[in-house]
């Protein structure tokens, strides 16, 4: 709940009060059923406190900025669910917004301000930016300085979003949305109480590993990755013997990976295991695999594919798409993250590939989404990949391991103190020379998209 301070009056007004009758509404609709996980642009929600956390008489201010021009729809639903409508505003009914343009909520000049109150809990700021003005909006009758909404209202944006049964609701490639959560808490002390989880080992650091491998799919056409299992194994056993904790790492593979259980690790584990300021690994070993451009978002019409346990050769839909991926990668805002991708869809020559067709088409998994995030303000997002757009992703001739992660590991054995950006310059010639070497004809040569403020220390 917060205080709207009407500074040309000089008071200050709690919310609940100051937005008239409000309403407890579901967290669902705001965070199952307003998501567009293949959107065709990106939205960026930031606040004033880099850690997401309020006490009791703190000023909230919020950023807005998209990749693309639209109509901007700013929700806040408080600690107890009541859902309000912070933008548009009576002092700023037009909503337009122009693309990688800042828009303060509220903005500079108007008379209001959003200050801290009971109750105290989790809250959410829900950012939608449409192609076109919703007229679901069209019916409210604006605030000076926020609009309750009740369960109507809400259901009306909905439709118009989602699911419309009576008519046709706006295509995924029309709009695009961003939630963000914060909490708040007394102006002393500690939040009011919560059910407490049973205790857990406490972590040596504030870093967190993601390991992801398919080297089997349940559509027999797609061919078995068996060294992907040691790839897995080999990246866990390091990083928790260089000190990151059990509770601390996820690993996902074969039948685990599933489209179902990545939307839950991106949009529910990992927000909730990590606070801004952490840091994560990710490491993915798999096939990799493209498509038609589905939102007209890719310079090369492409859109690049990670190829999931459950999904069908011929089906990119079953395949999770570099839009969903960079659109996930936004909740874990604020963090400090490593994402190695021993994974690609070029080539495809020999069956000792990583890819799922033999035709030469480019795949940069994740690079223009990162390059769009960044844009957007989202930093400290560094992409190491197995190989260049055209290029295929070996397994060793040994079928031990894939090459690069063969490499990657053997470098973090033997050095201490390595950095991503000196690992990575270790096992680039490493990588080709092996290759080389061993498969005549072929070339890896590896790449770093690096917006990391610091390079990330590994061991």
């Amino acid at each position: 709940m917060k205080n709207l301070t009407l500074l040309a009056l000089m008071l200050s007004l709690c919310v609940g009060h100051a937005f008239g009758q409000s309403f407890s509404y579901s967290r669902g609709m705001l965070v199952e059923e307003f998501q567009n996980d293949t959107p065709p642009f990106y939205v960026r929600v930031s606040v004033n406190h880099s850690n997401l956390e309020y006490r009791e008489g703190d000023l909230l201010e919020v950023n807005v900025r998209s990749s693309e021009n639209g109509y901007l729809y700013l929700f806040y639903s408080d600690a107890n669910k009541n859902v309000s409508l912070l933008f548009p505003n009576q002092f700023e009914p037009n909503n337009s917004i122009r693309k990688n343009t800042d828009v303060p909520v509220p903005a500079p000049e108007q008379n209001f301000r959003i200050r801290t109150a009971p109750p105290f809990g989790e809250e959410e700021l829900l950012a939608i930016v449409s192609k076109k003005p919703l007229e679901a909006c069209n019916s409210l009758r604006l605030s000076r300085n926020a609009t309750s909404l009740n369960r109507i209202d809400m259901q009306n944006f909905y439709k118009e979003l989602v699911n419309d049964t009576h008519g046709q609701p706006l295509a995924t490639d029309e709009w695009a949305e961003q939630l963000l959560k914060i909490r708040t808490f007394p102006a002393a002390g500690t939040p009011q109480p919560q059910p407490q989880p049973q205790p857990q080992p406490q972590p040596v650091s504030n870093r967190f590993l993601v390991c992801v491998g398919v080297s089997q799919y349940a559509d027999e056409t797609i061919r078995p990755l068996l060294p992907c299992q040691a790839d897995v194994k080999g990246v866990m056993e390091y990083f928790q013997s260089a000190g990151i904790a059990e509770n601390h790492t996820v690993l996902l593979q074969d039948e685990q990976v599933t489209m179902a259980n990545m939307k839950v690790l991106f949009n529910e584990v990992l927000p909730q295991k990590t606070k801004p300021g952490d840091e994560i690994i990710l490491f993915w070993t798999g096939h990799g695999s493209a498509c038609s451009d589905v939102s007209g978002d890719e310079k090369d019409g492409k859109d690049e594919t990670l190829v999931l346990y459950d999904s069908k050769r011929l089906d990119p839909e079953t395949q999770l798409l570099d839009d969903t991926f960079g659109h996930w990668m936004q909740k874990l805002d604020g963090r400090k993250i490593l994402v190695i991708l021993d994974a690609c869809h070029s080539g495809g020559q020999a069956t000792s590939s990583k890819s799922l067709f033999r035709e030469n088409s480019a795949w940069d998994f994740g690079f223009e989404e990162a390059s769009c995030m960044k844009d957007l303000g989202q930093r400290n997002l560094a992409i190491i990949a197995s190989s260049t757009s055209t290029q295929p992703s070996m397994l060793r001739a040994e079928n031990d391991m894939s090459v690069m992660t063969y490499f990657l590991l053997q470098s973090l054995r033997n050095q201490r103190n390595l950095t991503h950006t000196v690992l990575f310059q270790q096992i680039v010639p490493e990588v080709k020379e092996y290759v080389k070497k061993n498969y005549y004809g072929s070339d890896q040569d590896m790449i770093l998209q690096d917006d990391l403020d610091s390079p990330m220390k590994l061991n």
